[in-house]
């Protein structure tokens, strides 16, 4: 974003160029490929750096899932007690829900947020 030749691509500088490829890398990693209609990465830059996103946000989660579930394959089953939250509980299906949500919140919500309202009227 800072390289002369690759602002050339965005239309909005500043806050919201700053949202526009936040946007456009999340996207990617998510395997959408959408992008804010000022953003036009079509550049050898942006299509590298793009691509390695999309891989790296497809790719590397797929192997640790893969290894994660070997090292559980392996293991012998664990004494249940009373104490013991069990995963097909709905205790344990909104703790895992609201931690997910409230991590991604905290990542993304504050940068897509200020965007918008640094390029506010002045």
């Amino acid at each position: 974003m800072a390289w002369p030749g690759e602002r050339a691509s965005m239309l909005n500088g500043g806050p919201h160029g700053l949202s526009e490829l936040l946007y456009a890398f999340t996207s990617s990693a998510a395997n959408n490929g959408g992008a804010f209609a000022g953003f036009s990465g079509n550049t050898a830059w942006y299509n590298t750096a793009l691509a390695l996103a999309m891989i790296i946000g497809r790719l590397l989660p797929i192997v640790a899932v893969l290894g994660i579930a070997g090292t559980f394959a392996t293991q012998r089953p664990g004494v249940i007690t009373s104490g013991t939250l069990r995963t097909y509980s709905p205790t344990f299906i909104v703790l895992v829900v609201a931690t997910t949500l409230l991590i991604i919140g905290l990542e993304y919500l504050p940068a897509l947020a200020l965007g918008p309202v640094a390029d506010g009227p002045k």
